[in-house]
């Protein structure tokens, strides 16, 4: 177990922990771990997927939006206008719905990465065929 505390002096993270075994991971790392394509890293840059994961991967972000902008405004609603906040079901609804569109579109994703991988695999077999 881990406890990162930061020195407001020196800018820098502290690491009092346990298990003095493991590094902190650096705000790049965990950076690069978001931002880092894994999928163009191992194949070409241009492929076909189906509309359809595109227009549902739309509609997805779509629906987050709205969703963290409900919980967003249910959590700051005491202070900007004194309104009840959402219960604690609501959230745990509202955050369930993500979870279940995260998972949705990891399967889509999936789906696309397979369509477009099979679709390299044929193009490669049908320039070797004709050269």
């Amino acid at each position: 177990m881990q406890a990162v505390s930061h020195n407001a002096q020196s800018g820098q993270a502290q690491n009092s922990s346990i298990h003095k075994d493991k590094p902190v991971a650096s705000c790049s790392d965990v950076g690069d771990a978001f931002t880092f394509d894994h999928y163009n890293a191992r194949g070409p840059a241009h492929v076909t997927v189906e509309f359809r994961h595109v227009a549902d991967v739309a509609r997805s972000a779509s629906a987050i939006t709205t969703l963290a902008r409900l919980v967003h405004n249910s959590l700051c609603e005491p202070t900007m206008s004194r309104a009840q906040p959402l219960d604690h079901a609501a959230h745990l609804g509202l955050l369930n719905a993500i979870e279940i569109i995260g998972s949705y579109l990891e399967e889509a994703s999936n789906s696309m990465h397979e369509t477009a991988m099979d679709l390299a695999v044929n193009d490669t077999l049908d320039d070797e065929r004709h050269a």
